[in-house]
């Protein structure tokens, strides 16, 4: 039995493949180098995609197979392969961002909207005539904060 680095074949040896397995050895010679890789058209790429997540111990490949552009007609490059998967991940973490991005910004919000509440009430008691230790008593009963956040509240404001 003969075993193979693939990514350290020469080209003449890579050549010597005819099917998808020539691609998936341009495939790994490319990322071992840090060149392109193939351009052939993939004929049997559910094959692909496992021998490639049982090679490399890389689920994620296994995560292409419930794609739809993968019935493509005419076959699809390894490029074109990859890069529809980066696109998607791509996608998928924009989605995440904005969502993330959404929840910080009600964060946010609130954080604002408790502050300019807070300095409202300190205003307004201040302007009734109270004192600071019953404004603090207020804030806490309102606004849940201890005794130290009211503190710092009225000392601010």
């Amino acid at each position: 039995m003969n075993l193979f680095e693939m990514a350290f074949l020469s080209d003449e040896q890579i050549s010597c493949f005819h099917s998808d397995f020539r691609a998936v050895a341009e495939y790994f010679r490319s990322v071992q180098k840090g060149t392109a890789f193939s351009a052939h058209k993939l004929k049997h790429v559910s094959e692909v995609l496992r021998l490639l997540a049982e090679l490399t111990k890389d689920k994620r490949y296994l995560d292409i197979l419930a794609n739809e552009f993968l019935k493509q007609e005419g076959g699809i490059t390894m490029c074109e392969l990859l890069d529809r998967y980066i696109k998607q991940g791509e996608e998928k973490g924009l989605l995440q961002g904005r969502e993330e991005g959404r929840k910080e910004g009600q964060e946010k919000g609130r954080e604002e909207g408790l502050r300019a509440g807070i300095a409202g009430a300190i205003a307004m008691l201040r302007r009734a005539g109270c004192s600071d230790s019953k404004i603090a008593e207020e804030l806490i009963l309102t606004f849940h904060l201890s005794r130290d956040e009211a503190q710092a509240y009225i000392k601010a404001g």
